[in-house]
């Protein structure tokens, strides 16, 4: 009886000194955002958008309607091109008139009702590793504005001067007009 006892709480103290893991199912690490693409939403309706690159996924686009519904826009839609390029160049453009704070640190919150800005301050240091997603602002009153969720679920704005983050855009846009190409081909 004793010997049986023993082993019990042998086995006790080797589960409970058995490190845990973070790790997520295969499935879960595997799965895309979007599985199918809208080709028709009118850029009225769009609150704001996320665009997430994974290794396992296409590029993809997730706009937040005002509603506060997420739908997954199809990344060839020619405004979304139009609007891509337009970012870019409006980076450029405000990269010659003002600088931003390179190495303030302030959570993504709007500063006021009135001004509907998100971005008090930019981070241009902020490493690409470290973010989870992309999210793509621009309101009437406000400049261009990158959110980064982190994967620390931290939200931080991005200064759009980045060079990595304009390499980014660039690369998207290329991106979806090699698929683009690609899928002519087929028709």
């Amino acid at each position: 009886m004793d010997v049986k006892l023993l082993v019990l709480v042998a086995l006790l103290a080797i589960a409970t000194h058995v490190p845990t893991s973070d790790a997520k199912p295969i499935s879960l690490v595997e799965r895309c955002w979007c599985r199918a693409t809208l080709s028709t939403v009118p850029q009225r309706s769009i609150k704001e958008l996320k665009f997430l690159h994974t290794p396992n996924c296409p590029f993809q686009v997730i706009a937040k309607l005002k509603s506060n519904r997420e739908v997954c826009i199809n990344p060839e839609t020619k405004w979304l091109q139009q609007y891509l390029k337009n970012a870019i160049n409006k980076v450029k453009k405000s990269k010659r008139r003002n600088r931003f704070c390179v190495f303030c640190v302030f959570p993504a919150k709007p500063i006021s009702l009135v001004e509907r800005c998100w971005c008090r301050a930019t981070l241009s240091t902020v490493p690409q590793r470290s973010i989870k997603e992309l999210k793509f602002l621009h309101t009437p009153n406000c400049p261009f504005q990158v959110i980064a969720k982190l994967k620390s679920n931290r939200e931080v704005c991005i200064n759009p001067e980045t060079k990595w983050l304009q390499q980014y855009l660039k690369n998207a846009i290329n991106k979806v007009k090699k698929s683009k190409r690609r899928n002519n081909k087929k028709n």
